[in-house]
């Protein structure tokens, strides 16, 4: 993205995006980007909720009458979750995100995306650990299938290398190589 007669990008909050604010309620209207250089280099701010209410009191004690005006918070896009959720998104696992009021944890597991698995055995993929051993009555009822269909598919990974499987008959455990 980029500034455009409709798109406005300011770094930081200071009383020049007031001038933009005004412009934009007499003309066609407009948004503005703030945390973000002229360039489109993303920078964030430091305290989205302090920054609103920065925004919020500039424009209601500098601008008469007063614009119709909505803030939104859009730290999803500065802090790269979007752009990540895109690169996962045929991956076999996905990542994790735990955000709280001033961090974000991501957890990205190894990118799976070509294992050469049908819909079928990736729907069993997404069921089995690479830590843990499952045993068949543990995967079947997550499954979309019947316990013999699983059976089958766990095996037909095995024969791919995809899945290591421990033992034989009800004793037999899968778990992802």
């Amino acid at each position: 993205m980029r500034e455009t007669r409709t798109i406005e990008f300011k770094e930081t909050i200071t009383n020049t995006f007031l001038k933009t604010v005004s412009a934009f309620s007499n003309y066609d209207g407009g948004e503005i980007f703030f945390g973000i250089e002229d360039n489109g280099n993303i920078k964030g701010l430091s305290n989205i909720k302090q920054a609103c209410l920065d925004i919020e009191n500039k424009i209601n004690d500098s601008i008469t009458p007063q614009p119709d005006y909505t803030l939104e918070l859009q730290n999803n896009d500065s802090t790269g979750i979007t752009r990540i959720k895109q690169l996962y998104k045929e991956g076999l696992k996905q990542p994790v995100f735990e955000l709280s009021e001033n961090t974000i944890k991501i957890v990205l597991p190894v990118f799976e995306k070509n294992l050469n698995l049908s819909e079928d055995e990736r729907k069993i993929y997404k069921i089995l650990s690479k830590t843990m051993l499952k045993s068949i009555s543990e995967i079947a009822p997550y499954a979309p299938f019947g316990k013999s269909k699983t059976t089958q598919l766990l095996k037909e990974m095995g024969k791919k290398g995809v899945v290591r499987i421990e033992g034989r008959g009800r004793g037999t455990k899968y778990v992802i190589k």
